[in-house]
């Protein structure tokens, strides 16, 4: 069942409106929320029809301390051994190499712009809708991300 409540005050980035319940005495987060900023509500699915739920707002961090960068670096560079099944049985780098970077980002690639070329930086920070649009779409493009690129888990090692 989808459930809905009013979100007041709304959030404002970086916080998110978020349904919690009551459960042995504690707030609890349900586990899937979407805010919608059209009417100002937060909805979630439920198969619970009684209890008691509001709207919560939680700040996103913003803080960039030891243990977060700790955290991004794994998040990018570990690998957890998986280069083999990602690299040589499903050829992975093959694919992302000959797709735009649009499309490599609509199957899951994410990309790390501390890592890719100045130039490209340049390019998708600009004023130049055009400029931008093309490199999106240009295949020949990819490669420069390869360094940069994670899917599941990076590509470092293929």
């Amino acid at each position: 069942m989808k459930f809905q409540l009013a979100a007041n005050p709304s959030p404002v980035h970086p916080e998110l409106g978020e349904i919690v319940v009551k459960k042995r005495g504690r707030w609890q987060r349900m586990q899937a929320n979407l805010y919608r900023p059209s009417n100002s509500t937060v909805v979630t699915l439920t198969n619970k029809i009684r209890g008691q739920f509001r709207v919560v707002l939680r700040r996103l961090q913003t803080r960039s301390e030891e243990a977060v960068e700790r955290g991004r670096n794994l998040f990018f560079n570990e690998t957890w051994g998986d280069e083999a099944l990602w690299g040589e049985q499903f050829q992975l780098h093959e694919v992302l190499n000959q797709v735009t970077p649009n499309q490599a980002v609509g199957i899951g690639a994410q990309i790390d712009l501390s890592k890719v070329p100045q130039a490209i930086v340049d390019v998708m920070l600009s004023d130049n809708f055009a400029a931008k649009t093309a490199a999106l779409n240009n295949p020949a493009i990819n490669p420069h991300f390869t360094q940069s690129r994670r899917c599941g888990r990076n590509q470092r090692g293929f």
